[in-house]
């Protein structure tokens, strides 16, 4: 075996700025024999590499996560690497150098700057016993200035406002003590595929976001550091908005067949809409306002639903349904009014009876104006009547009926037993009361029963049933009689004289009418439904008589105008008609849904009132 006389360790230089390593190569003397060593020739003493730190500039400080993989490559000029250390701030570091670089664990975030060197060794190639036993290699070290970073989270104090345009800004503030290359804006979470805005002014720390309009967004905001492998500031916001909630919606029919929907949207930014809507999910964009106008059921109508998208103002309205949204209900206005109700012309009322409370209503909009309690005990066919003068009638679950002053009914004037049947509060402090073969008249100041009539059959073992009506004024009582075995139907009209004594004005025999009622407001005026689907309004002082086909409802007593239900009514057309107070000018023709269409409608300073709901016709358009 020949050992070379230029048995040595080599000391190797570093020159980063050109980030070329160059190795020079320092020989030792050593005497010996010369018999017995073999001269070889000495390895050039320079030696060139580069390093590639992932496109980190060496010679400026360089920001590293405080545990992460240190990425280098290291161009050796075909040389393998024999050796790899690293030291920080002169401490060796325990590392596991693999191609591509190795993980630093250093546990230091102090945010100041701190040395690493890399020290690596090459073969120097002399094939040398001292090359293969470690003693002679090429020795090098590489210097760097780092800065640690603990963790990618942090604060940066991420906030939300609007720009001079009303857009939705995201503003944060700029990282403290570290050097800022550019931000980076993600929807979601840190994702390439979620990249909006790559912000390279380091001083801009803001973004205008003029797709967020409505609803959740959640943003990410990455400060990337100068000359950092990968290293970044994070932080986390979640936009917060206003909610759009029913409370911010208006709805209401304008037409028989269209609805108007309003809405008031709390939150600043430029936006449009797309409204969808009905079973066939119409649409419809809206730009430049808050309402907007669509078709809606017949009345009454409940629970048809809408949704609001809110788009920013330049989106693609096709694409509407990848936006945020909204929605509601439209309902036809309900009239909770409990058992039954009445009209209070005198305080411009509506009276609703219930279980515990007499509840006033204001006739404009059924708004509720107070309410008082009765102390009765009551059943669901219990009535309230209420005189043009404003006395207030109340029958009970013992079929007593109650008369008080006035809607207080804190002074109760007069009370009677009804024995359930049909009673009838007049303007002349008058109190009828039907039997089944003929009825009583009270006068309800002086308590005393001032008329009575009752009607007897022809034939003593048969049946006869009376209905009575009496007028407003208390001057008519209409009388439809009813006998059977064998059939026969009769109708007669009194006159009450001043000594309370009834006056026959009119007898009609074989008569087709299915019920008789007076006007509230015209004294001399009765209205006789014939079972023919026909009925006529007959002024009793002039004889005078309109016939119209259909079936009638009631008067408004508050404006005279008269509602009946169309002869289409019967082969299921629910269609009823206002007319004028002259009977001659339609106010008004309105479709009904097939919700329990015989149930009887009602008409009240122009409200339509049906199956527990109302429609205030003045208000429509068609």
């Amino acid at each position: 075996m020949y050992l070379s006389k230029n048995l040595f360790r080599n000391k190797l230089l570093l020159y980063s700025i050109s980030a070329l390593l160059s190795f020079t190569l320092h020989s030792c003397a050593y005497d010996s024999s010369d018999d017995n060593y073999i001269d070889i020739k000495k390895p050039d003493g320079n030696v060139n590499i580069s390093i590639d730190l992932a496109g980190v500039n060496q010679s400026q400080t360089i920001y590293l996560y405080q545990n992460a993989y240190f990425y280098y490559t290291i161009n050796a000029g075909g040389k393998n690497i024999i050796a790899q250390k690293f030291y920080l701030d002169g401490k060796e570091l325990n590392t596991n150098p693999q191609d591509g670089g190795t993980y630093l664990s250093t546990g230091i975030a102090d945010n100041q700057i701190h040395d690493l060197k890399l020290i690596m060794g090459l073969p120097t190639g002399t094939g040398s016993l001292a090359e293969y036993a470690g003693y002679e290699m090429y020795v090098g070290e590489l210097n760097f200035k780092v800065k640690f970073v603990s963790s990618p989270d942090v604060n940066l104090n991420i906030r939300e406002s609007v720009d001079e345009n009303n857009y939705y800004k995201v503003e944060w503030d700029k990282p403290k003590d570290y050097d800022v290359e550019c931000y980076k804006v993600y929807k979601g979470d840190y994702m390439a595929d979620n990249l909006v805005a790559t912000i390279n002014n380091p001083d801009q720390s803001y973004y205008v976001d003029k797709d967020y309009v409505y609803g959740y967004k959640f943003y990410t905001i990455s400060a990337i550091l100068k000359n950092g492998q990968q290293v970044s500031l994070t932080d986390r916001f979640t936009a917060r908005h206003f909610d759009i909630t029913e409370n911010n919606f208006k709805t209401e029919r304008i037409s028989t067949n269209e609805m108007k929907i309003k809405w008031t949207n709390p939150n600043p930014y430029p936006c449009k809409y797309v409204l969808k809507y009905g079973n066939n999910n119409e649409s419809k964009v809206i730009e430049g306002t808050n309402e907007v106008t669509i078709p809606v059921d017949k009345f009454p109508a409940w629970s048809v639903s809408y949704s609001l998208y809110i788009l920013p103002a330049n989106a693609d309205v096709t694409q509407y349904q990848t936006y945020p949204y909204t929605y509601g209900y439209f309902s036809d206005n309900q009239f909770n009014y409990g058992i039954t109700y009445g009209a209070d012309l005198a305080n411009n009322l509506l009276l609703g009876l219930g279980f515990d409370n007499l509840v006033k209503y204001n006739t404009s909009d059924f708004s509720i104006q107070s309410s008082v309690k009765h102390n009765l005990t009551l059943h669901t066919g219990c009535k309230v009547k209420v005189s043009n003068k404003g006395l207030v009638a109340i029958s009970d679950l013992s079929n007593y009926v109650h008369i008080y002053s006035d809607n207080t009914l804190s002074k109760e004037i007069f009370f009677t037993n009804t024995q359930g049947n049909y009673f009838y509060l007049n303007n002349a402090n008058q109190l009828l009361i039907e039997q089944y073969t003929g009825f009583d008249l009270y006068n309800i100041t002086s308590g005393k029963k001032i008329c009575s009539k009752r009607w007897t059959p022809e034939n003593p073992i048969n049946d006869i049933s009376v209905k009575t009506r009496i007028s407003a004024n208390g001057k008519y009582i209409y009388a439809l009689c009813a006998e059977y075995l064998p059939e026969k139907h009769w109708a007669e009209l009194y006159e009450l004289q001043s000594d309370n004594t009834l006056h026959l004005i009119q007898t009609q025999s074989n008569v087709n009418i299915k019920s008789i009622e007076f006007n509230p407001i015209k004294d001399s005026e009765a209205i006789i439904q014939y079972n023919d689907n026909k009925f006529a309004i007959v002024d009793l002082s002039t004889g005078s008589t309109i016939t119209i086909d259909g079936a009638f409802q009631n008067i408004d007593p508050f404006t005279g105008n008269l509602l009946y239900k169309g002869p289409e009514y019967a082969n299921s057309q629910y269609n009823v008609y206002v007319l004028a107070s002259d009977y001659k000018t339609l106010f008004m023709k309105i479709p009904l849904a097939n919700i329990n269409p015989y149930s009887d409608a009602g008409l009240y300073n122009n409200n339509l009132i049906f199956n527990g709901y109302y429609l205030n016709l003045a208000k429509l358009t068609k």
